[in-house]
């Protein structure tokens, strides 16, 4: 078995945890990583992941807001699905290299920071919809992540780093009511066309964010659309 992060191991295919590992035509081995793959009929490929030691199930917190030190003390990277229905106040909101969390989900009104969830093989969907993101957002290395919803409360200042780079099954990203800068939406729909998928969702408008360069004209734009994607910009 090859080692691929803290607690992480590739599996043989009659272990595989992926969820909805029966959607796949093809699964192999690549001779170069060593790493196993499923070939769905759409022609996506993904990495099947699979976990040493059990998780602790699903965190939802009813209670209390969440602050920085209640955060960083709590390791929501130790189960599968974390909601969060408390106002969420932590300023740094950080989920790196979980071996096991899947979802994630702080949907009261929040204020946060930075959100910087990176390099979690499993993590198929971020939610913070109705938090004011202040100035990062870092998801970049999450293979399987496909959905991104970030905020439908007013952004305070302008959200002006977003790094979603090697998320190669992105097909919703919702970022309303920001404030973009032209830089950063130019980025997004490269990153989302420069991925190939089809029938996807991008929805940018709202707030004070930027159009893309070009407007509606931009290339990328027409893209997307060209692909089946819905495409919503300002």
């Amino acid at each position: 078995m090859q080692s691929q992060a803290s607690r992480l191991f590739n599996v043989d295919p009659s272990n595989i945890t992926t969820p909805e590992n029966d959607e796949f035509v093809t699964i192999f081995r690549n001779k170069l990583d060593g790493i196993y793959y499923g070939k769905r009929a759409s022609g996506v490929i993904e990495p099947l992941i699979g976990v040493s030691s059990p998780s602790k199930g699903i965190f939802n917190n009813t209670g209390s807001p969440f602050s920085d030190s209640d955060f960083s003390s709590q390791n929501f990277g130790d189960f599968t699905q974390v909601i969060l229905s408390a106002p969420l106040l932590a300023l740094i909101t950080t989920i790196n290299a979980s071996p096991y969390l899947a979802y994630f989900s702080a949907n009261s009104p929040s204020v946060i920071e930075e959100a910087i969830f990176t390099n979690n093989p499993l993590l198929r969907d971020i939610s913070f919809s109705n938090a004011s993101l202040i100035d990062k957002v870092d998801f970049h290395g999450n293979p399987i992540l496909s959905s991104i919803n970030l905020g439908s409360a007013a952004a305070t200042f302008p959200l002006d780093t977003v790094n979603i780079s090697s998320c190669p099954l992105l097909l919703t990203v919702v970022l309303i009511r920001q404030s973009l800068p032209q830089s950063v939406v130019d980025y997004i729909l490269l990153t989302l066309d420069n991925n190939g998928l089809s029938n996807g969702l991008v929805n940018l408008s709202l707030g004070a964010s930027s159009a893309p360069t070009g407007g509606g004209a931009n290339a990328n734009v027409l893209s997307l659309l060209g692909k089946g994607w819905t495409v919503t910009i300002n």
